[in-house]
């Protein structure tokens, strides 16, 4: 009963929400304790408890042997905190209501998900929260926010398409609806390469696996603030627990897939950074940054696949890797709302808010001593060590790819900085600084906290002097090449000349932006070709000629006079209450 509880705890708070005059007063409390349950279970509730909803979507099963304790705590922290600073951020916002309405059913989806332990229940969370989110996407009705919600609900319908499919696969392999059940039967069906494509690319969308990133820095710019955090830190990570659900992980060895995911995984890793160093947004920048972030944990999903022996400290190590990037990344985008209310402040403010954005940024980056250090160790040694016979290297790349991360985190402080230089400040209230300040403390320890309190299998020493030097030199390059880079552009405009090379402009939603000027392009093309188009055929004319004809409206008008009689209506009500009868039997 208490997982129920969880579950429904946030559509009852939802109800609340129903009255106009309550909604100035009950938001305030209604977001912040809408997750809090599920916060109490991750950290008290007993793994093995579960709940069956046998009148649920073919019958569900929820527990903590879904996503396990981990992912409930990183979900339910991180939307916990976003709903105490939504109110504060958002007070003065006419919109505030139907915000929380997608709040609120946003997160049961990805609570609901997180805690499903069978197929139709983990489908039927993840498609929730999928369309719900929409609602948070195009928030501020703006024609950008409208553009990022269209580019986003075609993505994610092409995703559930391809989910929706790998998991029937799935199902039939297996025999079975529990999500437990389907890694080991996808590894011996012999149709396993199809399902693994699918699930690859259906969770991918979500996951913002390469080419279907491109909704992320169109979605992320234009949400608000509290909705990017979770957008970025918690939801992301739903396709992430869907791969280590469907595919066919610690099953059999696919070196095949694996050189395919890792190198998936680490184009992700410095293709986002290359695109989010050409940002002016520091919103973009940041979903951008997730990109890349994700892109290592791709690797990691890339080296299970091909070693399954190394799958179980794999796995420890994403999940926890996962954990880590949430509250780094859920921390920077409320600092990012933070600084908005800095602008023209005093310097001593406008350094405070850069120096709590500098420690996330440093948790993310894997600085020694801190919670990312760990996280990122973890993940190196036993996906170095897995991943070196499919693609040699690997642990040198992932080395590299904080180095970049250094360089781009770096570039979001430097934009940050300028816009609270100058601009109009955003009112937040006090509410807003304390959710931030807290988001910042569990970003800090969280990481080393949760390998403690859950027991994580994790065999790396932060304190050595090998480990800390592996975490500190990538920091030290990349701000290295950061100075470096502003050096050079000071010394070139003191002698009056242009930069070399000139900035490079990438658009937010880079691959998408792409194809709308090729379509644009084409349209053009077509207009300018002489004569007529041989490939165009106009239907119109042929189907005007025959619904018009005799014989058809004769047609049409006779079954109209029988359907309005009472005879015909009644049987056929008759005849549908039969057929409903059927299925319920």
């Amino acid at each position: 009963m208490t997982i129920l509880f969880v579950l429904v705890w946030p559509l009852l708070l939802a109800l609340l929400l129903v009255r106009d005059a309550w909604t100035c007063t009950t938001v305030r409390w209604t977001l912040p304790l809408a997750a809090s349950p599920a916060l109490v279970l991750a950290l008290t509730g007993d793994a093995t408890s579960s709940v069956s909803l046998p009148w649920l979507i073919l019958g569900s099963h929820f527990g903590l042997g879904g996503g396990g304790p981990v992912f409930l705590l990183l979900t339910a922290l991180l939307w916990t905190i976003a709903g105490w600073y939504a109110p504060g951020y958002l007070g003065s916002d006419p919109r505030l209501r139907r915000y929380a309405f997608f709040h609120l059913f946003t997160l049961t989806g990805n609570i609901g998900l997180v805690l499903a332990e069978d197929v139709p229940g983990f489908y039927a969370m993840f498609a929730l929260m999928t369309f719900a989110s929409y609602g948070l996407v195009v928030h501020s009705g703006s024609d950008a926010a409208r553009r990022a919600g269209r580019i986003y609900l075609a993505v994610a319908i092409l995703g559930e398409a391809l989910l929706l499919a790998a998991l029937f696969l799935a199902i039939d392999a297996a025999d079975s609806w529990f999500l437990q059940d389907l890694g080991a039967a996808v590894a011996a069906s012999p149709r396993n390469h199809t399902i693994i494509a699918l699930a690859l690319f259906g969770f991918g969308v979500k996951a913002g696996l390469l080419p279907v990133h491109f909704w992320l820095p169109l979605a992320h710019p234009v949400a608000p603030t509290p909705a990017s955090a979770v957008l970025s830190g918690a939801m992301i990570k739903a396709g992430l627990l869907g791969w280590m659900h469907v595919l066919p992980l610690g099953h059999g060895d696919f070196p095949g897939w694996g050189l395919t995911v890792i190198l998936l995984g680490l184009l992700a890793a410095f293709y986002g950074v290359a695109c989010g160093l050409a940002q002016s947004d520091p919103k973009a920048n940041l979903a951008y940054s997730s990109i890349s972030q994700m892109g290592v944990m791709t690797v990691g999903i890339g080296a299970g696949l091909g070693d399954a022996r190394a799958w179980p400290a794999i796995a420890t190590a994403v999940t926890l890797y996962a954990f880590n990037h949430a509250l780094a990344k859920g921390s920077l985008f409320l600092g990012t709302g933070v600084s908005t209310a800095c602008r023209g402040a005093a310097l001593g403010k406008r350094r405070l808010v850069l120096a709590g954005l500098s420690l996330a940024s440093l948790v993310i980056a894997g600085a020694p001593l801190l919670g990312g250090a760990l996280a990122k160790n973890a993940l190196k040694y036993p996906v170095g060590s897995a991943a070196e016979g499919i693609v040699p290297g690997v642990g040198l790349l992932l080395s590299l790819s904080a180095v970049a991360t250094t360089l781009l985190l770096g570039r979001f402080l430097l934009l940050i900085a300028a816009d609270m230089r100058s601009g109009v400040p955003h009112h937040i209230s006090r509410n807003v600084w304390l959710a931030w300040f807290v988001g910042l403390l569990a970003t800090t320890a969280g990481a080393a906290w949760a390998t403690s309190f859950f027991e994580l299998e994790v065999h790396v020493s932060t304190f050595q002097l090998a480990t800390i030097w592996s975490g500190l030199w990538p920091i030290v390059t990349g701000l290295s090449l950061l100075w470096l880079n502003a050096w050079r552009t000071r010394r070139q405009s003191e002698r009056g000349r242009e930069p070399f090379p000139r900035a490079l402009v990438i658009p937010p939603g880079d691959v998408v932006v792409t194809l709308e000027r090729a379509v644009v392009a084409s349209r053009g093309i077509y207009r300018r070709v002489p004569g007529e188009s041989y490939w165009h055929l106009n239907l119109v004319p042929y189907v005007e000629r025959i619904a018009k004809s005799r014989p058809v409206q004769d047609f049409f008008n006779h079954v109209e006079i029988q359907l309005k009689r009472w005879e015909t209506a009644g049987m056929m009500m008759l005849l549908l209450l039969m057929f409903f009868w059927l299925v319920l039997w």
